[in-house]
């Protein structure tokens, strides 16, 4: 009888283990669904206790550290998806979080070593690009992004990377051209959409031409509007939409967009920065106050001149 009861007591156990590891991973998943990197983040500890050989789970935990720019544990992340499966799809990952962290070299050996192994993969050349693109490797970017559309023309990703190319290259004209061709092909890519915005808005600043320039800030913010219709719940795009707005010295349409920004993402410490400024310069200390009083204590590099405002205010 006691036999019975322990067996039934373990299997108890056992029922709520399991529910309380699909709960946290349904958990994740659903946070993911609606854009709140900062609650799936919550998750991804208890998520991944419970499902220790999911190698999905393990990358999409990645991809939420890369997404919230905290790029030492997507690193960590990765290696241990790495440990489940010594795939190239994993391989991929691993290789851009370590050209996140600075370590340009490594993620450009492991990625030669893939476009050795994996000859007719596509996926390997863009990753390789988006790694020299970071390394500011122009040159070696161009041949990577090259071989790939070689490889196949149509890959709406390939006009991203050469699009992100020649944004680095503050080549802008052909920057929005590029971004062009990728949302021809697929309407539905943000990246792309809020790429092209930022492309508008940087060939604005240098037209001379007071028209030309109006009519290319209108369709920075068309592309912006498209965006935040599409996508409410973007934190990135209201970060550079709100950046590029406090630049421009808009003030009042650059705190609506990092305001949104900060509501998303509250641990985001220089979209709260940019927010401060933007309310002081509109006279809002008020508001500016409590974004200084946070700022100060999170960025070393600002923190006397958030304290400098913040006694401008009081």
């Amino acid at each position: 009888m006691k036999t019975k009861i322990l067996i039934f007591s373990a299997m108890l156990l056992l029922t709520a283990s399991m529910a309380f590891a699909q709960s946290a991973k349904n958990n994740l998943i659903n946070a993911l669904g609606e854009s709140n990197y900062e609650l799936a983040e919550g998750y991804i500890l208890s998520a991944l206790a419970e499902n220790p050989k999911d190698v999905d789970l393990f990358l999409i935990a990645g991809d939420v550290y890369m997404e919230l720019g905290k790029y030492d544990q997507a690193l960590a992340t990765f290696k241990k998806a790495e440990d489940i499966k010594d795939k190239p799809f994993v391989l991929r990952k691993l290789a851009n979080a370590i050209s996140a962290t600075g370590n340009h070299s490594e993620a450009v050996k492991m990625l030669r070593k893939l476009t050795n192994e994996e000859k007719k993969e596509v996926a390997n050349w863009l990753v390789l690009a988006d790694v020299y693109i970071r390394a500011d490797s122009i040159g070696q970017a161009e041949i990577a992004v090259t071989r790939a559309r070689e490889m196949d023309p149509e890959n709406v990703r390939a006009y991203i990377v050469l699009g992100d190319l020649y944004f680095k290259q503050t080549v802008y004209e052909l920057s929005k051209s590029n971004y062009e061709e990728a949302l021809k092909l697929n309407p539905d890519l943000l990246e792309a959409r809020m790429k092209l915005a930022q492309s508008y808005y940087w060939l604005a600043t240098r037209e001379i031409d007071e028209d030309l320039k109006n009519e290319l800030f209108t369709r920075s913010l068309q592309e912006w509007n498209t965006l935040s219709q599409k996508d409410p719940k973007n934190a990135k795009a209201w970060y550079e939409q709100g950046r590029i707005f406090y630049f421009s010295k808009n003030y009042s349409q650059a705190a609506q967009s990092l305001n949104n920004y900060v509501m998303l993402r509250p641990t985001g410490s220089l979209g709260r920065w940019y927010l401060a400024q933007a309310l002081y310069e509109m006279g809002r200390c008020d508001s500016a106050r409590t974004h200084l009083s946070v700022v100060s204590n999170e960025i070393d590099s600002v923190s006397s001149k958030a304290k400098l405002l913040l006694a401008r205010c009081y």
